[in-house]
């Protein structure tokens, strides 16, 4: 797989979605130390 170079966040751009209460506290079980919004940005 293919990893992508990210920038900073203060690089990024802010943007807002929604998601269902359930996937976003899966997302935060399976991440870990290294953060939901981390592993949210890798999946889109």
């Amino acid at each position: 797989m293919n990893t992508l170079k990210r920038g900073t966040t203060s690089e990024m751009q802010v943007t807002s979605i929604r998601l269902e209460p359930e996937l976003k506290e899966r997302f935060r079980e399976i991440s870990g130390e290294q953060g939901y919004q981390t592993l949210i940005r890798d999946a889109l």
